[in-house]
C-alpha cells in the first residue's frame, strides 16, 4: 500500500466519520460520538468500520483499485453495492446507514445505470407458480365437486 492510496484513505475514514456523527446527532442531540477505525489486515481489501463497541462493518475499500463496497457481513464484501473509488468520495453521502450519491453528479448517474444493469439481468429464482387454469380448476370427485 502506497503513501497516496494510505492517504485517501484515511480522507475516506474522516469523512465518513463526519458524515456518520451528524447523522446520530441529528437521531440522537447529545449523544456519544462514535470513532471509525480502519482493519487493514486483509489481502484483497481494507475493512471500514464504526467503533460503537460492537465494530459494526460499513464498507471495505479494494486494495488493488480503491473501490469501496458495501458489507454483507463482517468478513463478507458486496460487490452489488459499489459507492465509488476512494478518488469520488465527495459525490457520495456518507452520513446514512448506505451511502447514498448527492443529486447530480456523476456518481448518481453511474450508480442508477448500474442499477438498471442488474435489474435487466434479473432472474427470478424458486418454483415457478401454478397457471390461473390449474388454479381455478374444479376436480370431480366421487361425492361431489371439489375445488382446488
Amino acid at each position: 500500500m502506497d503513501v497516496e492510496f494510505k492517504a485517501k484513505l484515511y480522507d475516506f475514514a474522516d469523512r465518513f466519520e463526519r458524515d456518520h456523527n451528524t447523522f446520530i446527532s441529528r437521531l440522537f442531540p447529545g449523544g456519544a460520538w462514535e470513532s471509525v477505525g480502519l482493519d487493514e489486515t486483509g489481502y484483497k481489501f481494507v475493512k471500514v468500520f464504526v467503533n460503537d463497541g460492537n465494530g459494526v462493518g460499513r464498507y471495505m475499500v479494494e486494495l488493488s483499485t480503491g473501490d469501496i463496497y458495501g458489507v454483507k457481513s463482517w468478513n463478507q464484501v458486496n460487490l452489488r453495492w459499489r459507492y465509488g473509488n476512494l478518488d469520488t468520495i465527495e459525490e457520495f453521502d456518507w452520513s446514512a446507514p448506505r451511502a447514498r450519491p448527492i443529486p447530480g453528479t456523476q456518481a448518481e448517474q453511474d450508480f442508477y445505470d448500474r442499477e438498471a444493469a442488474i435489474q435487466s439481468n434479473y432472474k427470478k429464482r424458486g418454483p415457478k407458480k401454478k397457471s390461473k387454469k390449474l388454479r381455478n380448476a374444479k376436480v370431480q370427485i366421487p361425492w361431489g365437486t371439489f375445488k382446488d
